[in-house]
C-alpha cells in the first residue's frame, strides 16, 4: 500500500499550479517503498532522463523565484542530489522549499522558523524567505565561538528555546551527526508549536529497516563501530563532522515515539522543479507535524 502524501490542512489551495511531472508520495515502511519502486523503477528512470534533457534546454523552476535558465544552473550529472544548483539551492534543498511553500501558504512573513544551520547558502535562502528566521551552528568550544562571534550556538540535543517556540523546524543533514538522535528528535517536538512542521533531509537507508550505528559515546568516550565517516562542516571545513548513525525506515517510528503525527518519508521527483537524484530518481525527505492540542 502506497500512502499518498497530502498537504497540511488548509494548504490545498496554496499549492502551486498542477505540474504534470511532479511525483510526490509519502511512505511509512520499507515494504510500501519497495512495492512502489519495484513497479515504477523503469518509468522513474525514463522520466529522470527526459527531465535532465528538458532542464538542459529550458531550465528549472525555483519554488519561490520561478524560472532559472540553463546558464544559471550548476549541474554535476554524477551527483544530482547535491547538484542542479540554482539560487543557492541544490536538488535536495529545493525539495524542502517546495514542501515549505505548500505549508506556509502565504504566511512566510509571520511564521517563526528555526534551522540547525546558519552559515550555509540554504540558510541564507531561508532567511530571505522567512523574516522571522533563526539559524544556529554547533559551536561547542570557545575557539569555535570566537571564530564565529555573530553565530548562535545550539546543541540540537538540548536546545535553549522555550517550549512551543517555532512554527517550522528545518533540519538538513544534521541528525546523522548527533550522538543521541532520539533526544534531538524529542527536542524538535518540544520547541515546535502545536501544528508545527518538522522537515528536512538526512542520509537515509531506504533499503533497511533499522538505524545503522557507526559510532557512539560510551562511558569510555567515543567508540567507532565502523570506519569513521565525516561529512562537510562549514564551521570546521578541514575536519568535517563525524557520522554517528544512518537512519533506516525505523526513523518514522522514532518520529512518532517523540510525539509527532503524520510522520513519514516523502519522495518528491520533478524535472520542472529540478528535484532529481541518481539512485532512486527523486529526493527523499522527512516530514512530521506536532499534534494540535485538543480544545479544553
Amino acid at each position: 500500500t502506497v500512502v499518498i502524501s497530502t498537504p497540511p490542512q488548509g494548504a490545498e489551495a496554496c499549492a502551486a499550479d498542477p505540474i504534470m511531472d511532479l511525483l510526490e508520495l509519502g511512505f511509512r515502511t520499507l515494504d510500501e517503498w519497495s512495492v512502489f519502486f519495484r513497479t515504477m523503477r523503469p518509468g522513474i528512470e525514463s522520466q529522470r532522463a527526459q527531465a535532465l534533457d528538458r532542464i538542459a534546454i529550458e531550465g528549472l523552476h525555483d519554488p519561490y523565484l520561478g524560472l532559472v535558465t540553463p546558464d544559471r544552473i550548476e549541474l554535476d550529472s554524477a551527483r544530482l542530489r547535491e547538484s542542479l544548483i540554482a539560487h543557492s539551492c541544490t536538488s535536495r534543498t529545493r525539495a524542502i522549499l517546495h514542501v515549505l511553500r505548500t505549508y506556509a501558504c502565504g504566511r512566510e512573513k509571520s511564521l517563526r522558523v528555526f534551522a540547525s544551520e546558519r552559515l550555509s547558502p540554504f540558510a541564507q535562502r531561508l532567511r530571505s524567505i522567512f523574516p522571522r528566521f533563526t539559524g544556529s551552528e554547533y559551536l561547542p568550544l570557545a575557539s569555535d565561538r570566537r571564530a564565529h562571534p555573530r553565530v548562535m550556538h545550539q546543541d540540537v540535543q538540548a536546545l535553549s528555546f522555550s517550549d512551543d517556540s517555532f512554527d517550522i523546524y528545518v533540519s538538513c543533514e544534521v541528525l546523522e551527526h548527533v550522538p543521541d538522535m532520539d533526544r534531538a528528535i524529542s527536542e524538535a517536538a518540544r520547541i515546535l508549536k502545536p501544528g508545527g512542521l518538522f522537515v528536512g533531509t538526512v542520509p537515509f537507508n531506504m533499503r533497511g529497516t533499522e538505524r545503522t550505528i557507526k559510532a557512539r559515546l560510551g562511558p569510555d568516550g567515543l567508540e567507532h563501530l565502523a570506519p569513521p565517516e565525516y561529512h562537510g562542516n562549514p564551521t570546521r571545513p578541514d575536519e568535517g563532522s563525524l557520522v554517528f548513525a544512518i537512519p533506516g525506515w525505523d526513523f518514522v517510528q522514532d518520529l512518532e515515539r517523540a510525539g509527532f503525527e503524520d510522520a513519514g518519508m516523502r519522495f518528491v521527483m520533478s524535472g520542472y522543479f529540478g528535484l532529481l537524484t541518481n539512485d532512486v530518481g527523486g529526493v527523499f525527505l522527512f516530514a512530521a507535524r506536532k499534534p494540535v492540542k485538543p480544545a479544553a
